[in-house]
């Protein structure tokens, strides 16, 4: 007669359990769109722009090369992508996966030698264009499900320009009158994604990532036994805009649910009119490099229009950029049924390892 009791008290512990476990998850509801389903309207959107532009360059092994008069022009921007879908009351449904790669390369008026002289005069290269347009943007709803709704979204904007460059091994390096232009990222970060997860398990995450990294390296005489020489180069800053992303999520009477992770990084770097030389000698003259606005203190002497003030010394490399993150997430209580549902499973658990002693 107890076996039989016993038995029947742990149907109903477990049976109970999984109910109080379905309620506190998913109220049972119909809809479209991945709705009530199981890895249903998951969404992974890729966007790749890669302009890159080679001109001007001369590269010799075991001789000299030489580039003369070379004009590099700027490549286009970047595209973006979006989405929208929904997972309502189903598990990792409506799940998306946005990526957006924009990177505008120029490399013009370079002069590559092994084993020989390198030569590079009045080469100018312009703006590495920007990866502003390398945006994205979701929106999901994973209300009542478990890991629905989730979102990762991810930016990557960074123009990379490389101008009236002479890099030479076993030989000389020589860059002479060159103009090398900014790049820009201003939007690079800019992504906004909206979701939802209530009354979900994990459901509503998102992880927002933006990266806005123009890099300028132009005017550089580089030389491995041998003697660099750069003069006469002009290199101005290039700029990191916002590299930050917009989110909304909320994960209401949700467990782990409206979570969210946001990165945003906007760092120009600029390098220009330097000489470097390994065993040999390095010079640089007439070198000119593009401040920041607004300025630093102390800046560079003299000044520069608009730029940084007057001051002591003058800096090789120059860092700024802004950095924006905004989110908004809600989370409340609501987790009584599934904490009931914990303890009558585990009442049900100890119920099964009982019988098993008694057996023996």
């Amino acid at each position: 007669m107890n076996k039989y009791v016993s038995r029947g008290l742990w149907t109903v512990l477990v049976t109970g359990g999984f109910m109080a476990l379905g309620v506190g998850v998913a109220h049972a509801d119909s809809g479209t769109s991945g709705e009530g389903g199981v890895a249903s309207g998951t969404q992974g959107i890729l966007g790749i722009e890669l302009p890159v532009q080679l001109g001007g360059n001369a590269i010799s092994i075991l001789g000299d090369a030489h580039s003369s008069g070379a004009s590099t022009s700027a490549p286009a921007t970047g595209g973006s992508s979006g989405g929208s879908t929904s997972g309502t009351d189903s598990l990792a449904g409506g799940t998306q996966v946005l990526t957006d790669l924009g990177v505008p390369i120029t490399l013009g008026g370079n002069a590559i030698s092994v084993l020989g002289d390198a030569s590079s005069t009045d080469a100018g290269t312009a703006s590495a264009g920007s990866g502003g347009s390398a945006g994205t943007s979701g929106g999901t709803d994973g209300t009542d499900g478990t890991l629905s709704g989730t979102q990762v979204l991810g930016d990557v904007g960074a123009p990379v320009t490389l101008g009236g460059n002479a890099i030479s091994v076993l030989g000389d390096a020589s860059s002479d009158g060159a103009r090398t232009a900014s790049g820009s990222g201003s939007s690079a970060g800019d992504q906004e994604g909206s979701t939802s997860g209530t009354d979900g398990v994990l459901g509503g995450t998102q992880l927002l990532a933006g990266l806005g990294v123009p890099v300028t390296l132009g005017d550089n005489a580089i030389s491995v036994l041998g003697d660099a020489s750069s003069s006469g180069s002009g290199t101005t800053a290039g700029s990191g805009g916002t590299g930050g992303g917009e989110a909304t999520t909320g994960g209401t009477d949700g467990l782990l649910g409206g979570t969210q992770l946001l990165a945003g990084l906007g760092v120009p770097v600029t390098l220009g009119g330097n000489a470097v030389s390994v065993l040999g000698n390095a010079s640089t003259g007439g070198s000119s490099t593009g401040g920041t606005d607004p300025g630093t203190d102390p800046g560079t002497d003299p000044g520069t229009d608009p730029g940084t003030d007057p001051g002591a010394g003058t800096p090789r490399t120059i860092v700024a950029g802004g950095v924006k993150a905004l989110a908004t997430t809600g989370a409340e209580g609501g987790l009584t049924a599934l904490a009931l549902a914990g303890l009558l499973l585990a009442a049900g658990i100890v119920m099964v390892g009982r019988m098993a002693v008694r057996r023996r």
